[in-house]
């Protein structure tokens, strides 16, 4: 593996910060469903591996092709069809010869996917001004719901920023199945 193959955080926040501002949306939720057919062909199947992507330089058209799970939840789907998305942005299958990288490339590719979706989809300002306090399960609710992602990306996200902690996050989670048992 090349030593200087690594995840670019700083390239790929500077990126899905100015597709953000060139999509000109600026309130939640991105209509990613919309933005990927411009991109890509979009096919859905059943049990899909949730997602992939197919780069076809062959093709005259749309020469992506993104698979996607059927059967996930919405907030799962938006994710990772960001994720996909975000592999087309950054140009992995220009830059980089996908087929002939190793399982430690392929991650670190995947993570600058996995970036890009988290910055689309849930930018540090709007989650900020969105976040009331203190922090309960039916605010969570609302900014899962707001941004159009799955509990988890919520989670993940308000820890990431430093707003709330993944650990206190999941104890609002437990607390609330404990009072519905009871």
């Amino acid at each position: 593996m090349n030593s200087n193959f690594k995840v670019r955080s700083s390239y790929v926040h500077d990126t899905a910060n100015k597709f953000l501002n060139n999509i000109a949306f600026t309130q939640p939720p991105i209509p990613v469903l919309s933005l990927i057919k411009q991109y890509a062909k979009l096919k859905w199947h059943a049990d899909a591996c949730e997602g992939f992507i197919y780069y076809d330089p062959f093709r005259r058209k749309k020469k992506y092709i993104v698979s996607i799970d059927k059967e996930m939840i919405k907030g799962r789907t938006n994710w990772t069809i960001a994720h996909e998305l975000g592999h087309i942005i950054l140009n992995h299958f220009i830059e980089f010869d996908i087929d002939n990288l190793n399982d430690e490339e392929h991650d670190i590719l995947d993570r600058e996917a996995e970036i890009f979706a988290r910055e689309l989809l849930m930018p540090r300002e709007w989650v900020k001004s969105n976040c009331e306090h203190p922090l309960t399960i039916s605010i969570l609710a609302k900014l899962k719901n707001l941004f159009d992602v799955s509990w988890q990306a919520i989670t993940y996200r308000l820890d990431e920023l430093n707003i709330y902690s993944k650990d206190y996050v999941l104890s609002l989670h437990e607390a609330r199945k404990i009072e519905k048992e009871t």
